[in-house]
């Protein structure tokens, strides 16, 4: 069931981010100029996340009240995105290529079969005419909020994962999480916060907002999660 591989990839999504160790880039001694921009690794839709949810405190029961809550906002969100075919992470990926090509690198985009929110083993990853791999997992994308209420309402939020493997050797050259509006404190990861221009008190008001709206506040998460991510190859 849909509400069920939901919460699974959201549970995945937190143990990743969790066990990840960020790897600094020193582009100096790296010396990669031809970069291989991989297929990303990508969630099947759209979500809208509320983290804490009156259901946590009822056992299985509310858990299985919040699975199925949790299906319809992602179902009346994703009507929205696909009703004006906007797509965030067609907008994220060419916005990295975009700001990577500004910075002086090669982008060479290459396509992957992906099966899983891992990175691949060096040995699976495409023969190429580069000097790295760049890969990215995106681990979530939508709105989020952590309650309900004024002090926690939805925003656009925007979670990451990246990896760049010299081509060579294997060597991991640069790892990192990026988080446009985390859900809880983030001190190992790179965030960056949510504009507060797109932010609804609770789903109901959200989805009250012109459609417009919704996909501008997506679009900027997208742009700058991706603005994030490769200013740490500079």
């Amino acid at each position: 069931m849909k509400h069920i591989s939901i919460a699974v990839a959201v549970f995945f999504g937190l143990v990743l981010t969790g066990c990840a160790t960020a790897v600094p880039y020193d582009r100096t001694s790296a010396n990669i100029t031809r970069v291989a921009l991989l297929t990303p690794q990508l969630p099947d839709e759209a979500s809208v996340q509320l983290v804490s949810t009156v259901g946590m405190s009822f056992g299985l029961v509310g858990a299985l009240v919040d699975a199925g809550m949790q299906e319809n906002r992602d179902s009346d969100f994703n009507e929205v995105l696909d009703a004006h075919q906007f797509d965030a992470n067609e907008v994220f990926m060419d916005r990295v290529a975009e700001q990577l090509t500004a910075q002086g690198y090669a982008v060479i985009p290459i396509e992957m079969e992906r099966d899983s929110n891992f990175f691949p083993e060096a040995e699976e990853y495409p023969d190429v005419q580069a000097d790295a791999y760049l890969d990215i997992i995106v681990v979530a994308y939508g709105y989020a909020a952590a309650g309900i209420g004024d002090a926690t309402p939805y925003r656009p939020h925007y979670h990451i994962r990246t990896r760049l493997t010299r081509v060579s050797d294997d060597a991991v050259l640069f790892e990192d999480i990026v988080i446009y509006n985390p859900m809880r404190a983030a001190e190992q990861f790179v965030t960056v916060t949510a504009d507060p221009a797109y932010q609804y008190v609770d789903f109901d008001t959200m989805m009250a907002a012109p459609p417009e709206e919704l996909i501008e506040g997506l679009r900027d998460a997208a742009i700058r999660t991706a603005d994030a991510m490769t200013g740490l190859m500079r």
